[in-house]
């Protein structure tokens, strides 16, 4: 990943030196394994895992070697001192899948935390703006009054379940092989991996070949893929909302910053936007992880160099997105004068639902209802008028409504009288799960 869009924790973790490190680490528990069933000397593990490998030594080594893990073996055993039961009955994806595991287990907690920013984020938005009535649109046009409280709400809805279904996919992906070379523990016992993957805190995936099966990190790919537009979606919907015409809710915008090199008047919603732009990246990167499900017989390599690009851009893009989404959220701008503004220029078409309702209740048919309570609206905006006043000047709808019945209908607490009960309801269930 680039800088510009580069996490710092993503990047410890991501780095070749740091994936190393984690090699040690494997290295150390196998030795140890040994050094328990007496094969070889107590003192080796520790040995190994104090020593440090330059990672241009191991660069250097593998022009010469043409292979990473053996280059990688040579620097340890040389920087260790250690020869007997290295790597022993180990092959190299034993060290490279179980590393990537490592990798994967510290990163959902760097995930976890942001997410959690997130959610905090949204549930004050919730919390602040719950009373606040604006227009629903589908379709991009105006349907009936929701609040705003409710957007956000929808939003934490969708988050929280991407969300959690993402960590599950971390919980399963921080996972190791210690098995040989076609997954049988020809050489090796299923005892020195449970030991192994015990001591470097990972699970155990049974049913291996000679290495993890790809479906584990499809399933994070895609996860994240979804996590990352439900993100979008956020965005976009804030881009949406902060049109000129709309003016309702905005990107914040900082004292100093520019919008424009050629118009000084813009505030664009840059940030919003490179959401969007990231989240594209995220879906690309699921296209290719589930290519790399499909490896022949008991191994290829044909996913390892796609892997080393993907799996840690899609973490640096995921956290970027989210730290993005939790800034953008924490500096939001609501204009209730236009929200407001927006809601009058319905001209009350937004009860047409609940008035065609009301003619059923009546005896209409509901061909025949909609047909009349069409006719009123179209008749409404061609006049210029509100629909409750439309209605009234009807000759057929004078006996079916009266003043009062429409004032209370046309109210916009008749449409958002729920939303308050909705907002409780989940997040008791939320709390209950």
């Amino acid at each position: 990943m680039i800088e510009r869009y580069s996490y710092k924790p993503i990047s410890s973790i991501w780095s070749y030196s740091g994936r190393l490190k984690r090699f040690v680490k494997i290295e150390a528990e196998a030795v140890r394994y040994y050094e328990s069933t007496g094969e070889i000397p107590r003192g080796s593990a520790d040995r190994i895992a104090r020593a440090k490998i330059n990672k241009n030594d191991v660069i250097e080594r593998e022009k010469i070697t043409k292979h990473d893990i053996i280059a990688f073996l040579e620097a340890l055993e040389e920087a260790s001192g250690v020869s007997k039961g290295l790597h022993m009955g180990l092959t190299s994806s034993d060290i490279l899948d179980t590393a990537t595991g490592m990798q994967i287990r510290d990163t959902a907690k760097v995930v976890r935390k942001l997410i959690k920013s997130v959610e905090k984020i949204l549930l004050e938005l919730i919390h602040k703006w719950k009373g606040v009535t604006i227009m629903g649109r589908t379709h991009n046009v105006h349907a009936e009054p929701t609040t705003l409280g409710l957007k956000f709400l929808n939003h934490l809805s969708e988050f929280d379940r991407s969300a959690a279904n993402l960590l599950n996919a971390l919980d399963q992906g921080s996972a190791g092989v210690i098995s040989g070379a076609v997954g049988t523990y020809a050489v090796l016992t299923p005892e020195m991996e449970r030991y192994v993957l015990k001591n470097l805190r990972l699970k155990r995936i049974i049913g291996t070949n000679q290495v993890i099966q790809r479906d584990i990190h499809a399933r994070i790919a895609s996860e994240a893929a979804i996590l990352g537009g439900c993100l979008e979606r956020i965005t976009l919907n804030i881009r949406l909302l902060s049109h000129t015409e709309l003016g309702e809710v905005m990107e914040g915008f900082t004292k100093g910053q520019k919008g424009s090199s050629a118009m000084p008047h813009k505030k664009n919603p840059i940030k919003c936007e490179r959401v969007s732009g990231m989240a594209r990246l995220l879906r690309g990167y699921c296209t290719v992880a589930m290519e790399n499900i499909m490896l022949m017989h008991e191994r290829d390599i044909s996913h390892s160099s796609a892997e080393r690009i993907i799996l840690p851009d899609i973490f640096h893009s995921l956290c970027f997105i989210l730290t993005e989404v939790s800034n953008i959220l924490g500096n939001i701008r609501v204009n209730e004068d236009n929200i407001k503004r927006n809601i009058e220029l319905s001209g009350e078409r937004f009860l047409s639902g609940s008035v065609l309702k009301e003619l059923m209740k009546s005896g209409f048919s509901r061909k025949e209802g909609y047909e009349k309570v069409q006719e009123l609206v179209f008749n409404a905006i061609n006049k210029k008028v509100g629909l409750s006043k439309e209605i009234l000047s009807d000759p057929g709808m004078k006996d079916l409504f009266n003043k009062a019945q429409l004032k209370a209908m046309v109210s916009q607490d008749y449409f958002t009288r729920f939303a308050d009960e909705i907002i409780k309801d989940y997040l008791e269930e939320k709390n209950a799960i």
